[in-house]
């Protein structure tokens, strides 16, 4: 048997801009994904997890069957079973399809000694999630590979940015499960009805990435609160925000938070907090009142998938 495990992960600034071609901010989280990878009798790959049905599992299935036959792997009278064991919520902005994908590709490369390359990984990763979202930018594999923070670009190198000083975030599920391809569609849609506007909103995005990367850099937490807090603006004004998500938005600053957000695709799932040091206990003691369906005091974890 081979095991191996991947992180999920948080949008801090850029989500949705960043299928556009603009910059995104994305940290790693200990929030994670456990696969393990083992010869079976009989031909076949089987992917197993106890919180989805195998048949929601078939990109995966499809993504070790182009490994294996991409490496030239012969399975003669023998097959795989990959088992996933997760603790990342499901469809709620955090990178769990992701996350899963690249344990379960690297898993596999182990118990059959492929040597991939971390670009390889990646590359992979993003096919599975092609197929489960239709539009992916790339970042929920790359950082789940990676590790740490990084700024994410589409075509572009990828940058690795180290904190002046610890980033205390709270993530407050809402319990709304939703699509990330449907929600990309949506934004779509509105950037093609509207492009001088929808212009004018990545360019804003892009102004707003670049100043939380200053934030991150020198440690200005206030400075970057706000930053997070204007890149929810945005979110909202595209069209991904709810009664709900804004709810849990506002009851966290509310609390003190010096900014909160969206995280991820939006329509569901997740928001984040950024909490000075010491507050963190009175903001998920909000959030739970305000209605979160769970709550983690998370930290950014600076090793990826292995």
């Amino acid at each position: 048997m081979a095991e191996a495990t991947a992180p999920g992960k948080v949008i801090l600034c850029g989500e949705h801009f960043v299928v556009y071609g603009e910059p995104a901010i994305v940290a790693a989280i200990d929030l994670k994904a456990h696969a393990y990878a083992s010869f079976t009798d009989g031909p076949g790959i089987h992917v197993y997890s106890s919180r989805v049905s195998e048949n929601a599992l078939k990109p995966i299935h499809d993504v070790i069957k182009l490994l294996v036959e991409s490496k030239g792997a012969k399975l003669i009278d023998k097959g795989l079973t990959v088992s996933i064991n997760s603790n990342i919520p499901i469809s709620a902005g955090l990178g769990s399809s992701a996350a899963v994908s690249v344990a379960s590709i690297l898993a596999v490369s182990k118990l059959l000694g492929f040597k991939l390359k971390k670009s390889e990984v990646v590359a992979l990763g993003v096919k599975a999630e092609e197929i489960i979202h239709g539009r992916p930018s790339g970042v929920d594999p790359t950082i789940s590979v990676y590790g740490g923070m990084l700024v994410f670009k589409i075509g572009g190198r990828i940058r690795r940015i180290k904190p002046a000083r610890p980033i205390e975030l709270i993530i407050a599920d809402s319990g709304l499960k939703r699509s990330t391809g449907v929600m990309v569609r949506k934004v779509s849609e509105l950037a093609s009805k509207h492009p001088a506007i929808f212009l004018r909103l990545r360019s804003t995005a892009r102004m707003i990435v670049r100043e939380a990367i200053e934030a991150i850099i020198e440690g200005d937490v206030e400075k970057l609160g706000v930053m997070l807090n204007l890149n929810h603006g945005l979110l909202s004004a595209i069209g991904v925000s709810n009664t709900r998500l804004e709810k849990l938005t506002y009851a966290a600053r509310e609390a003190g938070a010096l900014g909160s957000k969206i995280t991820g695709a939006g329509g569901g799932g997740c928001i984040i907090a950024l909490a000075r040091p010491g507050e963190s206990d009175r903001i998920v003691s909000s959030l739970i009142d305000a209605g979160a369906e769970a709550v983690y005091k998370t930290r950014i974890v600076e090793v990826g998938a292995r």
